[in-house]
């Protein structure tokens, strides 16, 4: 049966996000690409339930995947994804990103060396992963902005793709630490 944005974006908040994260979340497709009806955007309800459903991160599960850690990216509210493209086309739109404080990306760039130049890179809309692959590199863009370099993420990937993420209030990332789980 199809829904409105608003009943769609109600049944997400059942998962602690407000209606706006829902709404922000039901426009990256992962619950269907929505179907515009006048001025309304309808979505599946069953599968607008089913990303309600999903699973949390299993941390535990996470840190044998990536012992090194994870670099979470929470997209920005005024950035967009379309996750039926390609990967290709999602890592162009997800790549660029705010620069780190020279602190911060020293912290990366140790984690980045200790995974072997593949630090796991995730990108997260509302606490929901919505695309995965491999940091290779960072950049600095001509505006002062960092551009990730991204290949294809490992069998790691299955531990989190399409699942809750929950990191928090904060910066624009986080670096997901399993030594934390170790304490």
């Amino acid at each position: 049966m199809l829904i409105s944005e608003r009943a769609s974006s109600q049944i997400l908040t059942s998962v602690g996000i407000s209606r706006e994260q829902a709404r922000l979340l039901l426009r990256t497709g992962v619950a269907g690409s929505g179907e515009r009806v006048g001025r309304s955007t309808v979505y599946d309800e069953s599968q607008v339930r089913e990303v309600a459903a999903r699973p949390p991160v299993d941390e535990h599960r996470l840190m044998r995947a990536c012992p090194v850690g994870v670099y979470v990216a929470r997209l920005a509210r005024d950035r967009s994804l379309d996750t039926a493209a390609t990967w290709d086309e999602q890592a162009r739109a997800v790549a660029p990103q705010p620069q780190l404080s020279p602190m911060t990306a020293a912290v990366v760039g140790v984690r980045h060396r200790l995974a072997g130049g593949r630090l796991p890179w995730v990108a997260t809309v509302s606490g929901f992963v919505v695309f995965g692959g491999e940091a290779t590199g960072w950049r600095r863009a001509g505006d002062g902005s960092s551009v990730v370099d991204l290949d294809g993420p490992g069998p790691w990937y299955q531990v989190v793709s399409e699942r809750w993420f929950a990191s928090g209030r904060g910066r624009h990332w986080c670096l997901w630490d399993p030594w934390r789980l170790q304490q």
